[in-house]
């Protein structure tokens, strides 16, 4: 993704897409020569007996169901900002290439967040993880508010960076609290809490920026994901979720 950024800044989106395209049929290769084994499971459920279980247990944790929403409203407010009014507002007002480094920036906070969950490790793991989810409003807030680059680049940076540990948090929170066997149930909702809410943000985003501004909705884009990450805080289940002690080996 960041190199990607990069590519369209430098070589222009033509050659971007073309290497692009080179990736997905190395990875088709790489796909193709893995061997997992198969197991069955050991009994045979409806899907819509799997979906009730799911439910049940992601309802049985406030923080997850809260996190599962939450997630909800910053891909509904997010997706439209990040992909429609990210590559006006900067790709127009500043310069085309402005938007592939602004991309490239948040790939590097990604990246930066990983190497930083190397080492730290709190024990309240959510109460610290919607911590630096609230800094993902930086990067709609520095686009709305600057008109030069390098703001936008940090603002970038912090989102990828606060984003990325917090899902590192939230994977583990959710390996350690759910038992394995309701893994997969439960993650289906993490993703569909994830990504069902996209498409209509991306419908919507057009007539409401246009109706209001664009630097007035990524405001309020920025107040959604921020504030409502905050609002976490008011759940003692996000609270006082602990990691588990390390086992020894």
């Amino acid at each position: 993704y960041a190199l990607g950024g990069v590519l369209v800044a430098a070589v222009g989106p033509g050659w971007a897409i073309t290497v692009d395209a080179l990736t997905f049929a190395v990875a088709a290769v790489a796909y193709a020569g893995m061997r997992v084994p198969h197991e069955r499971p050991p009994h045979k459920a409806s899907m819509l007996g799997d979906l009730a279980e799911g439910f049940r247990e992601v309802m049985r944790h406030s923080w997850l169901w809260f996190l599962i929403l939450q997630a909800l409203l910053y891909h509904l407010f997010w997706s439209g900002a990040h992909s429609v009014l990210g590559p006006i507002v900067v790709g127009e007002g500043i310069g085309r290439a402005s938007w592939g480094f602004a991309l490239a920036a948040l790939m590097a906070g990604f990246f930066v967040g990983g190497l930083f969950c190397l080492r730290f490790r709190p024990r309240r793991l959510l109460s610290v993880g919607v911590f630096f989810l609230a800094m993902t409003g930086l990067f709609p807030i520095s686009m709305a508010v600057s008109d030069t680059l390098w703001p936008i680049l940090l603002g970038a940076f912090l989102h990828g960076f606060g984003l990325q540990v917090f899902d590192i948090f939230w994977q583990i929170a959710i390996q350690q609290e759910i038992p394995e066997e309701k893994l997969s149930r439960v993650y289906s909702f993490d993703i569909v809490g994830s990504f069902v809410a996209r498409p209509v943000g991306l419908a919507l985003v057009g007539p409401v920026a246009v109706a209001v501004g664009f630097d007035t909705w990524l405001l309020v884009v920025a107040a959604v994901i921020s504030g409502s990450a905050l609002l976490s805080f008011s759940f003692a289940g996000v609270r006082r979720l602990e990691r588990a002690p390390d086992q020894a080996p």
